[in-house]
């Protein structure tokens, strides 16, 4: 878990009939957090918790958000409400809002370089895989299935690695991981 993604059981009913369960929320603590995919995580907690209820997916996330971010979310929400007036602020809103601040364009250019080359090096096949799956996630047209996710995964692992998988073929992502992990020894 990265420093700054911190988790937090908290207490939730979705539905009267819904029973009360005990989730660990990931939450935004710091706006220097590039790689936690926390967006993306929160996103399929908040879908799970309201299902079709999708007016309360902004009100959640920023209930998770924490801090200078908690704060700078406030801000906007007061700008955003002052200039129109009865704004339903959408998720897509939300989103873009959020990512124009803590995801700039120079920011993602520069996470998207670093994805297209990174390389296994000195790690290990393991480390390899969570810095990958760390990039990967916020760059889904790169690897917008689990062919893809293999093959891109395959190529930035070392010449001995990847000759070894070569003569195996196209296999799923997770079956690129495994057996990754297996040559390595």
């Amino acid at each position: 878990m990265s420093p700054h993604r911190r988790g937090s059981q908290s207490r939730m009913t979705s539905t009267a009939e819904a029973p009360t369960e005990t989730l660990e929320v990931p939450q935004f603590v710091e706006e220097h957090d590039p790689i936690s995919c926390l967006l993306d995580s929160q996103e399929r907690l908040i879908e799970e918790i309201l299902r079709s209820r999708g007016a309360g997916k902004v009100a959640f996330a920023a209930f998770m958000l924490k801090g200078e971010v908690e704060q700078w979310w406030k801000a906007i929400e007061r700008l955003i409400k002052s200039r129109i007036e009865d704004v339903v602020i959408t998720w897509e809103l939300f989103l873009d809002v959020f990512d124009q601040k803590h995801f700039p364009a120079k920011r993602k250019e520069k996470m998207e370089e670093e994805f297209l080359n990174l390389r296994q090096g000195p790690m290990m096949v393991a480390e390899y895989e969570v810095k990958f799956n760390a990039l990967a996630c916020f760059l889904p047209h790169q690897v917008p299935n689990e062919a893809a996710r293999g093959r891109r995964f395959k190529h930035g692992l070392n010449y001995a690695i990847r000759q070894s998988l070569e003569a195996v073929g196209l296999i799923p992502y997770a079956d690129t991981v495994e057996r990754a992990m297996a040559l390595e020894g």
